[in-house]
């Protein structure tokens, strides 16, 4: 398999080690650059930068008489340079900077099925993964000489995990698992202060920690119409002795042949970000000493209810509508800044954290969605989604704010139909249009940031306001032709047709 576009190649194969032989492989590799595509004078929205990646997948595939062995991973990696100082004028929100990115990551895994019997099997499988990452960025403005932010990280992780499933008879099922995970984080981020012409670490992370997770979970048909899933979930953190034990259930009652009602609740943990807990801070300025102030962080936890309703409703189409409710609390949040709280963190660039945080933080999410779709049938189809919701935390001051993620809706519409132009060929237009509320942000504070040097926010009006909705329409129109020995498709992608111009983030 092979395919050329303008944005760069994609090679793969699969098939049969030998003729007669149940072993098989696949294997793909794309790489791509959209250097052919700026010198047709196209714009990214991210000036003269030139996005490049490429990534490598496989997957090798044993069967033997009574068990399955399986070799698969991906790999890949990417950069851009986002210099400002080429640009006739200001790109993507970097402004006055001149921003070198790159990131790289990497999976193989081993997994191991073996059937004890016709009703039960073991699975077993054997994981290493990595990521790696760096950031540097100049600062125009103040015309430096060094970088003024200068970040770089990884993380590497290796996982071993096994799963126990049980068929009792068809209205009894079993599945008992383990896992744990080794992670060893290295994580380094500085920024240089003008004023004292000097850098400050606002991460400097680096050490190992185990993470064990186990679970069971029965599930038990009363009837063909009704069903219901139980189960026990824990999780414990070796590096500061934390535990969680969490009971989890489900429910699903088909009370008519095109018609259904599922229920879900139950209580979920999960660990802070792993190079919070060797994040080291300053605490004696005369010795220049440091020491790791958030290593005793619990889980971060939240409890989660659903309520769902699906409908058939003839000739392929389906409707299907969920309620949501999630109450989160032990979230880490600062008496350094009162306003902040963890829960807003991961949807830009940067991770911002501090000294000595605390488990006290709570949130809310609380939200409906809609589905409506029509599979594939005479060579059309469609899906419809809309999704309304309101997301909101309290830092360690108590004051109840909206969360950075609380955009309020998004909207999701996609269609296509497919021509069969003869026995070897189809002809296929697909549309998909994107509208959604605009992301909610950190205000900054000019005045202060003029004073200070340093971009600086006013955190008394944090996530009060939005950035404009979001919108974005695509296209896409291909032509397939199935030949014996071949498969060629030929497309056009459409990326932000009406060439919207949606705002991600601002900077000083």
């Amino acid at each position: 398999m092979g395919q050329i576009g303008f944005n760069g190649f994609e090679l793969g194969a699969e098939g049969p080690f030998a003729k007669e032989k149940q072993a098989s492989y696949l294997v793909n590799f794309r790489y791509s650059t959209l250097e052919l595509l700026k010198q047709l004078g196209m714009n990214f929205g991210t000036g003269a930068a030139v996005p490049k990646y490429q990534d490598v997948s496989f997957k090798l595939n044993f069967p033997f008489k009574k068990a399955r062995l399986s070799v698969f991973g991906i790999g890949g990696n990417n950069s851009i340079a986002m210099l400002d100082s080429e640009n006739e004028e200001a790109q993507y929100g970097f402004s006055g900077t001149d921003l070198y990115n790159k990131n790289s990551m990497g999976v193989v895994a081993i997994k191991y099925q073996h059937y004890l019997s016709e009703k039960s099997n073991i699975t077993t499988q054997l994981a290493l993964s990595g990521i790696k990452g760096s950031a540097t960025i100049f600062d125009l403005v103040h015309s430096l000489d060094t970088a003024s932010i200068r970040e770089s990280l990884s993380e590497i992780k290796l996982t071993v995990s096994s799963t126990y499933t049980q068929k009792f008879n068809m209205k009894n099922f079993l599945n008992i698992g383990l896992t744990y995970d080794v992670y060893a984080v290295n994580y380094v981020g500085e920024e240089f202060l003008v004023k004292e012409k000097r850098y400050r670490y606002y991460l400097n992370s680096d050490g190992h920690l185990g993470f064990g997770k186990a679970f069971a979970e029965w599930r038990h048909r009363f009837s063909d119409q009704f069903s219901i899933t139980s189960g026990l979930h824990s999780s414990y953190l070796f590096l500061n002795n934390t535990a969680a034990l969490e009971p989890r259930l489900g429910l699903k009652w088909d009370f008519k042949p095109n018609q259904s009602i599922r229920f879900g609740a139950g209580l979920h943990s999960q660990t802070q970000m792993k190079a919070l807990y060797f994040s080291q801070n300053l605490t004696d300025t005369l010795n220049m000493s440091y020491e790791l102030t958030n290593k005793e962080l619990d889980f971060s936890s939240s409890a989660h209810i659903v309520l769902a309703y699906e409908r058939l409703l003839g000739e392929g189409h389906r409707l299907k509508t969920e309620l949501y409710y999630q109450k989160l609390y032990d979230i880490p949040v600062s008496r350094h800044q009162p306003e902040f709280s963890l829960i807003s963190q991961g949807g830009g660039f940067s991770y911002r954290s501090y000294a000595n945080m605390e488990n006290t933080g709570t949130a809310e999410n609380i939200g409906i969605e809609l589905t409506l779709e029509k599979f594939l049938n005479k060579g059309f189809y469609y899906l419809f989604t809309a999704s309304v919701f309101e997301s909101g935390y309290r830092g360690y001051d108590g004051v109840w704010r909206n969360s950075a993620f609380n955009n309020n809706f998004v909207i999701n519409a996609l269609s296509g139909y497919e021509w069969k132009l003869n026995e070897k060929s189809l002809l296929s237009v697909d549309i998909k249009v994107v509208y959604a509320g605009g992301n909610r942000y950190l205000p900054i504070d000019a005045e202060k940031s003029i004073r200070e040097g340093n971009t600086e926010y006013d955190w008394s009006r944090a996530y009060e306001e939005k950035f404009p909705d979001y919108f974005r329409l695509n296209s896409r129109i291909s032509y397939r032709l199935n030949m014996r020995r071949l498969n060629q498709e030929w497309a056009l992608d459409l990326q932000n047709m009406t060439n919207h111009q949606n705002i991600f983030t601002q900077n000083w």
